[in-house]
């Protein structure tokens, strides 16, 4: 099942804090820890990514593993970048047809404009929300355009992605969900992460955030090894 959503650009009046960037790594002892920009360590005992209210504190966590099967309990929304041109058959979006292939066939529908998904147009900056399990939702976010560099300039867009994870924050306050990502935008796209993650911070302030880098050798995400 399909789900088109339509977003409310209302402010909500909620004011959140900015999200810190943390590293978490499995202690000797099976606790987790993260060390913080401060340099400060703390240890809890349970995997930190279940329970909301904890994720919500811990901003941005990175992870090994494949962002198509996100961890934790409780909504989750997968976010990619998609391109402007209807392409879809190389990168990250080849693990998102193999584990939830509504999301591919969704967005050839939305190209191809489909009236199922009139109500949001096809161009920078838009989100196709696409329904993929009980507790999953994929978010295919244009913004991109074409799919080679141009007079030296990259793909991406900038711009178009933070307005596109700005409606993926008010999705994601609206069903209290967390959000997981590959590192967006950084591969066929040729942006830079440091850039993309300013972009996170801007837009997704006060919603857990779960980044994962690929392990080929498959399995489970777990956490990434802090390195000082």
């Amino acid at each position: 099942m399909l789900i088109g959503v339509k977003i409310s650009n209302s402010n909500t009046g909620k004011k959140r804090s900015n999200a810190s960037c943390l590293r978490i790594a499995a202690g000797k002892t099976g606790a987790f820890w993260w060390v913080n920009k401060d340099g400060m360590t703390k240890t809890i005992k349970e995997e930190p990514w279940n329970g909301m209210e904890k994720r919500k504190k811990m901003g941005i966590v990175y992870l090994s593993g494949s962002a198509t099967k996100p961890v934790g309990d409780g909504p989750k929304i997968i976010t990619h970048i998609c391109n402007d041109i209807g392409g879809w058959g190389r990168g990250f979006v080849l693990a998102v047809s193999n584990d939830h292939p509504s999301a591919e066939v969704a967005y050839r529908s939305w190209y191809q404009e489909n009236p199922e998904w009139k109500a949001t147009p096809f161009a920078l900056g838009e989100v196709q929300f696409v329904d993929s399990t009980k507790d999953i939702i994929v978010a295919n976010m244009i913004a991109q355009t074409g799919i080679f560099p141009k007079k030296g300039r990259p793909p991406i867009r900038y711009d178009a992605l933070h307005k596109a994870l700005k409606k993926v924050a008010h999705l994601a306050m609206d069903f209290d969900a967390s959000v997981h990502m590959p590192r967006i935008g950084c591969g066929l796209a040729g942006g830079k992460w440091a850039k993309v993650e300013e972009v996170i911070k801007e837009t997704l302030v006060g919603i857990p955030v779960f980044v994962y880098d690929y392990e080929p050798s498959g399995g489970d995400a777990s956490v990434v090894p802090w390195k000082a």
